[in-house]
């Protein structure tokens, strides 16, 4: 049985007056139902356009390129762009990072909701209304018959958030995108967030891609983990596997800038040196090694592979020479 989503060899190429410019290269991964994977890496290593180009959001300006797009079993790339857009909404669904620009401003929370569900499913307007306020109710909204006719900016951010979960799930979707969800909330409302993400999942067996800059929060939520570089996979692996045997410096460097209520306060937390490489410069090179204490000269001509080193998880793979080779910064005192 195939999984639900099949994504292989994914490129996303941005078309101007300059040139080309590959913000995406090589991206895959398989997702089955029920599962959630986190996507993870710094601002501009391509999570949020890699999944924009699977669903179809991304301009005319974009290319997107793949060996295989599948989504139950249908091949995305050869659908006609109406197909597509009854797909969107219905069977998959995003949850962007800023609920503000997302909402329309100017209409009702109600008739932004009901909306999908006339657009998707031919619902009624007094149908639509109903189940529109029981999605409310079921992200955690209270009152929701009342909240039907309040307009985006008389919400909070967490409500406005609750308000964009209700609309992605509105017609249960089989896979959700959920792009950064708790960026710009607080810390109670992030974990909210999070319980009501895991709730709704056990529900309704939707399969979840969940793209953050927050170990910790795929510590608390994924089933697995890809780390992101400069719009290519790096590595791969369980979660488990990942937090406890980290292969690739990049990882390392994310999980040892993060403060650790049981580590060393005397110590100051790593940084990554050098900026991010946000676009894919070169397909001959790894594109970390400027970056990396362990880089070699082969490091610099040669593209490592995504491939399996030692591990105890089969599924841990990562893309680096010196997988597993510890940084000499990493025992430094």
């Amino acid at each position: 049985m195939s999984a639900l989503l099949e994504v292989d060899g994914l490129s996303v190429t941005f078309r101007s007056r300059r040139g080309e410019t590959r913000a995406v290269d090589g991206f895959g991964y398989t997702l089955e139902a029920g599962e959630t994977l986190g996507i993870v890496g710094e601002s501009g290593s391509g999570k949020s356009v890699a999944h924009l180009g699977i669903l179809g959001l991304l301009p005319s300006s974009a290319r997107v390129e793949a060996s295989r797009l599948t989504f139950a079993g249908r091949d995305l790339l050869t659908l006609r762009e109406d197909e597509r857009r009854k797909l969107r909404g219905r069977e998959m669904a995003i949850v962007f990072q800023d609920p503000m620009s997302a909402l329309n401003p100017l209409l009702p929370i109600g008739l932004q909701l009901s909306e999908v569900l006339e657009v998707h499913e031919n619902a009624t307007r007094r149908d639509a209304r109903r189940r529109a306020a029981a999605a409310l109710g079921e992200v955690g909204i209270s009152d929701p018959e009342a909240r039907l006719d309040v307009c985006p900016h008389e919400m909070s951010g967490g409500m406005r958030q609750r308000v964009g979960i209700a609309m992605a799930l509105l017609c249960r979707p089989k896979l959700l995108v959920a792009d950064e969800p708790t960026t710009a909330l607080d810390v109670t409302i992030q974990a909210q967030v999070l319980d009501l993400l895991r709730d709704l999942q056990k529900k309704h067996g939707t399969a979840i891609a969940f793209i953050t800059h927050s170990l910790g929060e795929v510590a608390g939520l994924c089933d697995r983990v890809l780390v992101m570089y400069a719009g290519r996979v790096v590595e791969s692996a369980g979660v488990d596997a990942l937090f406890s045997n980290p292969l690739h410096p990049y990882t390392r460097g994310l999980l040892a800038s993060v403060p650790r209520i049981d580590g060393d306060v005397s110590r100051p937390l790593r940084a990554i040196p050098g900026s991010p490489a946000s676009l894919v410069r070169t397909s001959t090179s790894c594109a970390f090694a400027l970056r990396c204490a362990l880089a070699e000269d082969r490091c610099g001509s040669a593209r490592p592979a995504l491939e399996s080193h030692q591990s105890p998880d089969p599924a841990h793979r990562a893309a680096c020479f010196r997988a597993g080779v510890p940084d000499p910064a990493e025992s430094a005192p």
